[in-house]
């Protein structure tokens, strides 16, 4: 029995170390009010200039942003701003954010807002997860939840750039038969493709097979207007 209970309590230890920091916040606020709403999440530079297709090479790192645009739909002030969310790159939990930006302030209309900067790996997908933001309607209110001024998200994708990439493993059809298939990411989906198999041969397929005749060819993939091309061996 003294086994069994110390098993239970390592396993209890366990399963809250993982979801240690995942919060989700300000549970039950109405966000009735529709006088701030929000545009866009968007990666860019440290100037607010974002990142354009083929900005940088799969799997490199880059200093990067992620960038907001907040809108006003009315003329009244609203003050002292509030964000919280969880942030995931690839499907994995990387850090819980709560920011308080203008506190006591007047928030600026139309303004875009650095939100978070981290070393991010290109190509990789960006989500905020149980996204809340709030916004208090006189100075003297403190930073934090609000039952009607708010606004809430369960998942946000942020933009990236268009990102064109391929991978290939050889096909049992033939010995210079070769599966490609896009890894493609950012960019705004559904993508178009243009296979060019270096021969004149193409193919508008996402994952096409290809039979090469010579043994050292070229492939290129267009992906909505991005290219990236290898040199194969086969």
């Amino acid at each position: 029995m003294k086994t069994k209970s110390t098993l239970f309590f390592l396993l209890v230890l366990v399963f809250v170390k993982i979801n240690y920091g995942q919060e989700v916040v300000c549970e039950g606020s109405s966000c009735s009010a529709n006088d701030y709403t929000l545009d866009n999440f968007f990666l860019g530079d440290e100037n607010g200039v974002e990142f354009g297709p083929g900005y940088c090479e799969p799997g490199t790192t880059v200093n990067a942003h992620i960038w907001t645009i907040f809108t006003a739909n009315s003329a009244a002030n609203r003050y002292t701003l509030y964000l919280h969310y969880n942030l995931y790159v690839d499907g994995v939990y990387i850090a819980t954010v709560d920011e308080c930006y203008f506190e006591g302030q007047a928030i600026p209309t139309n303004v875009t807002l650095d939100i978070y900067s981290f070393q991010w790996d290109c190509g990789s997908q960006i989500v905020l997860q149980d996204f809340y933001m709030s916004w208090q309607p006189n100075a003297n209110k403190a930073c934090g939840c609000s039952n009607a001024k708010c606004y809430s998200e369960a998942s946000i994708l942020v933009r990236a750039p268009l990102i064109a990439n391929f991978e290939f493993n050889p096909s049992c059809e033939s010995e210079y038969a070769l599966n490609f298939y896009s890894t493609t990411s950012g960019g705004a989906p559904p993508y178009t493709f243009l296979w060019d198999f270096g021969d004149g041969t193409t193919s508008t397929l996402e994952n096409p097979t290809y039979l090469y005749i010579k043994r050292t060819l070229y492939c290129n993939i267009n992906c909505s207007g991005y290219r990236k091309h290898r040199f194969l061996r086969i």
